[in-house]
């Protein structure tokens, strides 16, 4: 691996030691069912950043060397400021927040879109360095805020609510300073921009939203059919399981930064080749990790009511596996502009996933859950797969 991707390597390592630092401490200070109110609080940020991400995300990544820097940041400010509040007032009225944090849910989702936006800029610019360090930034601030409040203010979940909301608009305003010092010399009339913006943000945006319920469905399926607690036990089994997917996000990171400043479809297929087998060797290596690590080892680390992540593991692993493959091929597509793929392949995904769910819970009960993501993660990463060899796509598309 290069000096790019253990950069992003070690930022996203440092990023999972402290997401996992946040949710042991809610797991052993307050216990199950809070973690699966933080549960909540998380995807209810998270569906506000899918909001906001019409004008931003990838296609912020793929339009900045191509466009004026100084329209992309105020586009996407405006536009993450006004929907993220819409969204989350939404929400907040369909009752889909946990009762108590919707403040701090929606004021939390903007400041997060606001900065996903910067360092997306950052990104496809290729400031990697200035990138790695925000990404190890926020998490860092977040989990240092919470242990502090959570041993020296109160012992319930408004400590993260307030930790959390702190670190996203501190990472917002550096991120913006560090985004200003760029010398900008592209120039491009703003309405062509705009234009260029919301067409590639569309495919995007519809990529995300269903990807995002991809991830994500499956915590209101579980906290409707199975419970608050199976939700917390369940939601700390996916983020070990996103512990190693971080290796795959650091190669697909600097693989997309690297194919959207090329104009040779042959250089980023060359790219995209190469990173495919490293990222399932790696996956599958820390997968073996994970599935025969003892259950005392969790119950140790979570708590008494997490015994069951042992087991999760091994349902998840082939999820795990066929996302870490899929995920280099998805960003292959994104680079090229060509997110209508990745878009009808989340789709299909959600699709499967829902079906197999509702299929295999007389069945299997609380594991349909784990079961039913790795086969929809497997379906979606062999499409993908079929995909990028069945076609060859314009050397440049056209913004």
């Amino acid at each position: 691996m290069n000096w790019a991707i253990l950069f992003n390597l070690f930022s996203r390592v440092s990023s999972a030691a402290f997401g996992l630092l946040v949710s042991v401490l809610i797991s052993r200070e307050l216990g199950a069912e809070v973690k699966g109110d933080h549960a909540l609080f998380v995807v209810g940020v998270s569906i506000i950043h899918l909001f906001t991400n019409l004008f931003g995300g990838g296609s912020l990544g793929y339009l900045a060397p191509r466009h004026p820097l100084p329209f992309l940041i105020n586009l996407s400010t405006v536009w993450s400021i006004f929907s993220g509040i819409f969204c989350g007032l939404i929400l907040w009225v369909s009752g889909l927040l946990p009762k108590g944090y919707e403040i701090y849910i929606i004021l939390s989702g903007v400041l997060y879109a606001c900065w996903s936006s910067y360092v997306t800029l950052l990104l496809g610019r290729q400031h990697n360095k200035a990138y790695n360090f925000l990404q190890f930034l926020n998490p860092l601030m977040s989990a240092g805020f919470l242990t502090l409040l959570l041993f020296l203010y109160q012992k319930s979940l408004f400590s993260f609510a307030y930790a959390y909301t702190a670190s996203q608009g501190i990472t917002a305003i550096v991120s913006l300073i560090w985004i200003k010092t760029i010398t900008d010399q592209v120039t491009l009339k703003e309405e062509r921009s705009w234009k260029a913006l919301f067409k590639h943000g569309i495919f995007i945006q519809l990529a995300n939203l269903t990807q995002f319920m991809n991830y994500r469905v499956l915590f209101y399926l579980i906290d409707t059919y199975f419970g608050r607690a199976f939700l917390g036990v369940y939601s700390n089994a996916l983020a070990l399981a996103e512990s190693i997917w971080m290796v795959s996000k650091s190669i697909s990171t600097v693989q997309f930064s690297r194919i959207v400043n090329t104009h040779s479809d042959e250089d980023a297929r060359t790219i995209t080749r190469k990173y495919i087998p490293i990222s399932g060797f790696i996956s599958a290596a820390g997968i073996l990790v994970l599935v025969f690590i003892p259950p005392s080892f969790f119950t140790f680390l979570f708590g008494k009511d997490f015994s069951e992540v042992s087991s999760l593991m091994v349902w998840l692993s082939p999820a795990i596996l066929a996302l870490s493959v899929g995920n280099i091929y998805a960003h292959y597509f994104a680079g090229k502009g060509l997110n209508r793929i990745n878009f009808y392949g989340s789709l299909i995904n959600l699709a499967v996933l829902i079906v197999l769910f509702f299929i295999f819970k007389p069945i299997l009960n609380e594991m349909a859950a784990p079961f039913s993501a790795s086969l929809s993660f497997v379906f979606t990463a062999v499409y993908h797969g079929v995909m990028y060899y069945a076609m060859k796509p314009k050397t440049e598309p056209t913004a």
